[in-house]
């Protein structure tokens, strides 16, 4: 389905697809979260943004529980 799309099909581009919808639901419905990682932006520390990328992807999870 990417190629037809014109778009490339690397593991990079959908890892990135991926976090970028993420963190589109999350600007949402988990500002908090979404921001405490945004803020990493440009940051070296790799432990800092797995760990608030996990916070995220924990409260769309929450709300996708709630919201069923």
């Amino acid at each position: 389905v990417l190629p037809s799309l014109g778009l490339s099909n690397t593991l990079g581009c959908v890892a990135r697809a991926s976090i970028d919808l993420t963190l589109c639901l999350a600007d949402q419905v988990c500002q908090k979260e979404a921001a405490a990682f945004r803020a990493l932006k440009g940051s070296t520390d790799g432990a800092a943004a797995g760990a608030r990328f996990e916070g995220v992807q924990a409260c769309l999870a929450k709300w996708a529980a709630a919201n069923e």
